[in-house]
């Protein structure tokens, strides 16, 4: 057996309340000692979980190498209790087909039972050690910090009473002394759902504008990845009438000097967990950092906490917010009239019940939407304003929108892109602006 005392010294801290009646939580002085510790097989590697909104009930998760995990259920810091040991579950594993890159090779589960009153279930991604990370830009920083630190990854699932799961990512250090701890049934706020990757678009791209709900986690020491400090809700766990409201202040002043602002209600939800509603920037607003104030009124019983966050605004191309208009006035011409020129260039072309999708080498590469709205006529007005195409410009109210799956990719099939765009525009007779170079062209 080996026995450990660990203390944490960290200078990181998440504070926030669940109600008026809580005290300030600090996750730097939760206690982080271990009594006791199996004789592992492998390196260990550990996780600190700890529930309830003083975060006074812990238990420390370790992965000893692929197919032996310990959870400290009672909560005693001792690991070596014979329920303390999860070994793999081999057909939940094999169950398991992972798509995308090719940067793991599997997800070994380890189901870790009721902790603290919560249904755990541990997903180890296991590397695949044949993958180049250096040819991946999402994966080459990350895996290359990851490898020197030893840290390993993986998703922690918890699940609720109606059976609604709610993935959480988990790092995992090689000492306990740098262990990210993750918080279950803490103080609630809203976060940023891609975190310190979370970018507003300038004018006229229209993005998402996307967060979650749940309470802060504290990251792993020299930990920097956003993505894994927090602990999500699911969205079957908030009533459905609730919306978050996020308040915009830019950083550009109105005629009167005072700071331009907008409320938005994230009406719309997604993917498990995610709040987010559409939006577009105000046409001064084109660099800086813009103010988010993010409150979730209504709830009741449930205090959320308000949360600020600084979001700058996107100075580079955008991998999805990217698009090239078409802009128009031809009441007649619908959907339809754009898969019919299409095909007649003998592109592939999928419709789906909003959209269309234009596909190369069997995947979807482009999407084609038609607009019509108010917006889309204040867009096109003033793009044309103070140019010789304010008249034309100025009489659109529709636009064919074509939208890139991924635009570093798409670029590479400009010539593709170069045929939709005239295929739309000898249909519509109208003008072609696009988003990332601001390239405006007439009618030919």
């Amino acid at each position: 057996m080996r026995l450990i005392l660990t203390t944490a010294v960290l200078s990181l801290v998440f504070a926030i309340p669940a109600s008026a009646d809580d005290a300030l939580v600090d996750l730097t002085k939760v206690d982080r000692t271990i009594t006791r510790e199996p004789d592992y097989q492998s390196q260990p590697h550990y996780a600190l979980l700890v529930f309830g909104p003083q975060a006074k009930q812990r238990s420390w998760l370790v992965i000893d190498g692929e197919s032996v995990a310990y959870i400290d259920r009672n909560g005693n810091g001792d690991l070596t209790d014979a329920e303390d040991r999860v070994d793999l579950d081999r057909e939940a594993t094999d169950k398991i087909k992972l798509g995308g890159s090719n940067a793991y090779r599997a997800m070994h589960v380890f189901p870790l039972g009721e902790i603290g009153g919560t249904k755990l279930s541990f997903k180890l991604w296991v590397r695949n050690p044949d993958f180049d990370a250096s040819q991946h830009d999402f994966y080459r920083d990350k895996f290359r910090e990851w490898d020197q630190k030893k840290w390993v990854n993986g998703s922690l699932m918890r699940y609720t009473k109606n059976r609604a799961g709610s993935q959480n990512p988990l790092l995992l250090t090689v000492r306990p002394l740098d262990a990210q701890i993750a918080h279950f049934g803490g103080p609630v706020t809203a976060a940023l759902k891609w975190g310190n990757r979370q970018k507003l678009e300038p004018w006229p791209k229209k993005f998402n504008f996307d967060v979650n709900l749940g309470c802060h986690n504290l990251l792993a020491k020299e930990c920097d990845h956003s993505g894994f400090a927090y602990t999500r809700l699911s969205l079957k766990e908030v009533p459905r009438n609730v919306q978050p409201v996020a308040r915009f202040e830019y950083p550009v002043r109105s005629a009167d000097g005072k700071p331009v602002t907008r409320e938005l209600r994230l009406d719309q939800r997604c993917c498990g967990d995610t709040f987010y509603a559409s939006l577009m920037l105000p046409k001064d607003a084109t660099e800086g950092m813009v103010k988010v104030t993010v409150t979730v009124p209504d709830w009741p019983g449930q205090n959320v906490e308000v949360a600020e966050f600084e979001v700058p605004i996107n100075q580079a191309s955008s991998r999805h917010s990217e698009a090239s208009y078409i802009l128009f006035h031809r009441p007649d011409i619908r959907i339809k009239d754009a898969v019919n020129v299409l095909r007649k260039r003998g592109l592939d072309v999928f419709i789906q019940p909003e959209h269309l999708l234009i596909h190369q080498d069997e995947k979807p590469t482009f999407v084609v939407r038609l607009v019509r709205s108010d917006e889309v006529q204040e867009v096109a007005s003033s793009l044309g304003r103070g140019t010789e195409h304010a008249v034309g410009l100025g009489q659109c109210d529709a636009r064919f929108e074509i939208g890139m799956m991924d635009f570093d990719k798409a670029v590479e099939k400009q010539s593709l892109l170069i045929e939709i765009q005239s295929a739309i525009q000898e249909l519509t007779q109208g003008y072609v602006y696009q988003t990332w170079d601001k390239q405006l062209a007439a009618p030919r």
